[in-house]
């Protein structure tokens, strides 16, 4: 039809029915693309649609095209332009899953429910502020020693350096180190309390940490307080060699003068995990030593034991309460939490 584009047609199946139906189909793109080299040449010969001169009909050929015009874009303008970013995790610090089941658990009921498990009774990992806000009677802790920091007298580094993962830490957590140390009331009797950050480096006990702790050992001492002391680490902090080291035997001296010459009482609380260093030294050396249910309580670890006598140990090995545990050591004074309830001065009381 004269004025108007005219299109080949052809009987096809477009109505899925097997058969010839009457619709118009183009059997040719109206228009070409443009070719490939356009777009690296600044001036090229295309086939490309265009319109005829004086004319209704769309005809192809060959056109010239100049590219020399075309200018990048502009930086400041694209940078203008909105990007595409990746949705907010709004569900980020609201869940967490279990260490032992892993059943996944809401932050807030965890917490109403003191970090254990409401589906196999773990006690999860909390923080030494969460446990201070537990165990001392509101408005009366009294911390010391807090800006002991620690320095790096071998300049350590591996694939990071001592001070950078020292930085990093502190203002994760918080700490100068990992440890608090301080006094307070429980049910209006006064102790001197030290609980460790299994979130600074691990818990790991550096020259710092057994600083803190022999301060506080001294002055439970000399002030005739009765000592407690919350357990969770790693060991031994290897980024400071013998330095670490000397720290078990440090506390160790100070434990011993508190307990034999003073004859005061020490209550060790062991929770998951309290392995290498703070096991060997004053971890084990409490007049009663209490236990979380599970808590992992050991020296070396589990695959360092198992390549060493070459056979498997069982699922409940270095556990509060396998009988291959701490506790087959010797007689200690232990205590295991009840279930499904954290530990509370009252009951020692």
């Amino acid at each position: 039809m004269q004025g108007q584009l005219a299109t080949r047609t052809a009987q096809r199946s477009c109505c899925g029915k097997g058969a010839p139906c009457s619709h118009p189909q183009p059997t040719a793109p109206l228009f070409r693309p443009i070719h490939p080299t356009l777009a690296t040449s600044t001036t090229n010969t295309s086939w490309i649609a265009r319109a005829e001169p004086d004319s209704n009909n769309f005809v192809s050929g060959p056109i010239s095209v100049n590219t020399s015009n075309l200018a990048a874009p502009d930086p400041v303008t694209a940078a203008s332009e909105p990007k595409a970013t990746r949705p907010i995790d709004r569900s980020k610090g609201l869940w967490t899953r279990c260490d032992k089941c892993g059943v996944i658990l809401y932050i807030k009921h965890l917490k109403e429910h003191h970090h254990i498990c409401y589906s196999c009774n773990f006690h999860l990992k909390m923080s030494s502020q969460e446990r201070i806000a537990h165990l001392i009677d509101p408005g009366t802790w009294r911390p010391l020693d807090e800006t002991l920091s620690p320095c790096d007298p071998l300049e350590f580094a591996d694939m990071k350096n001592y001070t950078d993962r020292i930085r990093e830490a502190q203002a994760k957590t918080g700490l100068q180190d990992g440890v608090r140390t301080g006094t307070g009331l429980l049910h209006g009797i006064p102790v001197a309390l030290g609980v460790m950050e299994f979130g600074f480096m691990g818990g790991s006990m550096g020259s710092v940490v057994g600083e803190k702790l022999t301060r506080l050992i001294e002055y439970a001492t000399q002030e005739g307080l009765a000592l407690m002391i919350i357990c969770t680490s790693g060991g031994a902090r290897m980024q400071e060699g013998i330095m670490s080291l000397m720290q078990m035997a440090k506390i160790s001296a100070a434990l011993h003068v508190h307990q034999n010459v003073a004859k005061l009482l020490y209550i060790s609380i062991l929770t998951s995990p309290t392995t290498g260093g703070v096991t060997a030294s004053f971890g084990m050396l409490g007049d009663v030593i209490i236990a979380e249910p599970q808590a992992m309580i050991g020296f070396a670890g589990r695959r360092v034991i198992e390549q060493t006598l070459q056979e498997q140990l069982p699922d409940d090995f270095q556990t509060a309460e396998s009988p291959a545990g701490p506790w087959a050591a010797g007689p200690c004074g232990t205590a295991l939490f009840p279930q499904g309830r954290p530990f509370r001065d009252d009951w020692l009381l």
